[in-house]
């Protein structure tokens, strides 16, 4: 049971990094900070649950969580049988490694298509994967050198990073929504790297907008032009650099931090070792039996 509370935490954790980055820090310029947000984000979420500190668990929020968390329930139901029980537990855990599985194969089968797009010699469309970067027959250094910004950077590093991430939480819709921000990231800070070399930013605009290359069909590569985030990218090009006040934003994530940091610690949602008798839930049963 430790372990799948583990991983409720943990997923609870991801949305909300999530949810305060959408709400917060998305609009905003600092999209290095943003990338090290939504990176660190995944590492916290992980790491959190397991932190049991006890002068956490000494604070007045924290006894009080704890006191909700343990307080008994009386269970009104007819008793269910320890065969039903594992059963249900042996469907919930077949559906989630079969999960595990099909996402695994389809990762695999991504990273043999890459392959076949760094063999062809003929690819229309700029990419890079890890330092590897093709610029599809183009001279243009703008385009040089956002792929150069992609590869400088080790973004394939972040993008197969989040595959993993979920490929483990593929039931959690938060991580799917975290994988596009990362992408999105990463082409604000090519685009942004590029503008630097650009006469103006109506001129790489219209860059944009004038590709026809034909894209790789694996969203593993880093391709200089992406349908999908075209409108995105111009916005983002087009906007004012956000003010240093702005920044006060990411000092929020530290009570935010702490808020789950108590959380973990009262409900011991760490999925190694065992708890305590006096730090599991309680519960008074009254079975097969009825109560006005």
């Amino acid at each position: 049971m430790q372990t799948i509370q583990y991983i409720i935490f943990a997923n609870v954790y991801i949305a909300v990094f999530l949810g305060f980055y959408m709400l917060f820090l998305r609009k905003e310029t600092f999209f290095q900070m943003n990338r090290a947000y939504l990176i660190s984000s995944i590492f916290l979420s992980f790491v959190l649950p397991v932190i049991q500190t006890n002068w956490v668990q000494q604070m007045s929020l924290a006894h009080q969580l704890k006191i909700i968390y343990l307080k008994p329930v009386t269970v009104l139901a007819q008793p269910v049988s320890a065969t039903q029980h594992w059963t249900l537990m042996g469907v919930i855990s077949f559906l989630y490694i079969a999960g595990i599985l099909i996402l695994s194969a389809r990762l695999i089968a991504k990273l043999f298509i890459v392959r076949r797009i760094i063999n062809q010699a003929d690819t229309l469309a700029p990419w890079s994967f890890f330092r590897r970067i093709n610029l599809g027959g183009s001279s243009n250094p703008l385009i040089c050198e956002h792929e150069n910004i992609h590869a400088a950077q080790w973004h394939t590093v972040d993008v197969l990073l989040m595959e993993i991430v979920v490929i483990i939480n593929w039931f959690n819709p938060a991580v799917y929504f975290l994988r596009n921000e990362v992408k999105n990231i990463h082409e604000f800070i090519a685009d942004e790297g590029a503008l630097r070399r650009a006469s103006s930013k109506k001129e790489y605009a219209m860059l944009l907008f004038s590709q026809t290359f034909e894209i790789p069909v694996n969203n593993l590569v880093n391709t200089f032009f992406n349908q999908n985030l075209l409108k995105q990218r111009i916005m983002m090009i087009q906007r004012h650099k956000s003010q240093k006040r702005a920044l006060l934003k990411y000092v929020f994530l530290v009570p935010l931090v702490g808020l789950m940091l108590i959380l973990s610690s009262a409900t011991g949602a760490g999925p190694v070792g065992d708890t305590s008798p006096g730090d599991r839930p309680v519960a008074s049963e009254q079975l097969g039996t009825d109560k006005v």
